[in-house]
């Protein structure tokens, strides 16, 4: 779901594995909601990223996610909790932990609703323009910034924002 640098590559690896009608590419959707709704499990493959929005939205959904170690997926999955982390390039892993979940629907049941849990509400929409509101208010004012993560996500603590006067 969705598009990227090796969609050709993947293409022509899914033509020559012998049941290339196993696979489907389905370009860019803009109806995801529809798309969470019929997924069994979200799995992120990536080498790189920073905080994937599609896990923070599988896991919105109530799909449990299997991922690879990259960028900051540890802020989202509690391994073993509500999902599973692998170690990046270790397809074995990476597959075993698939299987895992497509054996055990009462597994991907407790890993979707913890995962909802870890999320939601704090990556809704309404939060964010709510801290957006409050940053814009406490510049304004000449106030400290209390950045939410912040205000319960992780419970990490407290990181402010002032300005330094430079």
């Amino acid at each position: 779901i969705g598009d990227g640098e090796l969609r050709e590559r993947l293409e022509e690896l899914a033509q020559n594995c012998g049941s290339p009608e196993n696979f489907i590419f389905t370009g860019f959707r803009n109806d995801l909601e529809k798309i969470y709704s019929d997924l069994d499990i979200s799995v992120l493959s990536s080498l790189n990223e920073g905080l994937p929005v599609a896990v923070i939205e599988s896991m919105a959904a109530g799909v449990p996610v299997v991922s690879t170690d990259v960028g900051g997926i540890h802020e989202l999955i509690n391994d073993g909790v509500n999902g599973f982390i692998v170690p990046s390039e270790d397809t074995n892993a990476l597959a075993d932990k698939i299987a895992i979940l497509a054996n055990s629907p009462d597994l991907r049941s407790e890993f979707g609703a913890k995962a909802r849990e870890a999320v939601y509400p704090y990556f809704d929409y309404s939060r964010l323009v709510q801290d957006i509101e409050d940053l814009y208010e406490c510049l304004v004012a000449d106030k400290e910034f209390m950045h939410l993560q912040l205000r319960g996500f992780r419970q990490k603590g407290d990181v402010t924002i002032k300005d330094s006067g430079n």
